[in-house]
C-alpha cells in the first residue's frame, strides 16, 4: 500500500487551516499545519524529504513569506499560494519565486483538489 501524500499548509488563521486540513483527508491526502514560518520551519526540518506539496496562505503575512517561497523553491518542493484578492502583482510574484500556481478566496475546493491531484497525484 503506497502512503498517502503529505501537504504542509501554511497559513495565519488557525480555522482555515483546519478546514483545508478537514478537505485534504477526505481527499486522501495526509496533511500538517504550520500556523507561522516558525512552525513551518520545523516541519519542513522534519519532513523535507516526505512533503510532496506547500499550500502557502499569504494572508496576514509580511513580505518575508516570499524569502520561504525560494527556500522551497531552492529545496524542490512544489508550493502554491492562496491570496486573499485578485492581484497581478501578486501573481507575478509568486510566479517568480516559483509557485506552481496562485488561487483567490475564497477557495473552490473541487478547483483546489484537482490542481493538487495535476501535481501531486
Amino acid at each position: 500500500m503506497t502512503p498517502k501524500p503529505l501537504i504542509v499548509t501554511v497559513g495565519c488563521h488557525r480555522r482555515n487551516q483546519e478546514v483545508l486540513a478537514q478537505y485534504l483527508n477526505k481527499a486522501g491526502y495526509n496533511s500538517i499545519g504550520a500556523n507561522s514560518l516558525e512552525e513551518l520551519d520545523q516541519v519542513l526540518t522534519q519532513y523535507t524529504d516526505d512533503i510532496k506539496l506547500v499550500i502557502v496562505d499569504i494572508s496576514g503575512f509580511d513580505s518575508s513569506i516570499w524569502q520561504l517561497c525560494q527556500h522551497l523553491r531552492t529545496v524542490n518542493i512544489a508550493f502554491l499560494i492562496i491570496s486573499p484578492r485578485q492581484s497581478a502583482s501578486v501573481a507575478q510574484t509568486s510566479l517568480s519565486y516559483g509557485a506552481r500556481s496562485m488561487l483567490v478566496k475564497p477557495l473552490v475546493i473541487k478547483e483546489l483538489l484537482g490542481l493538487i491531484r495535476s501535481l501531486v497525484g
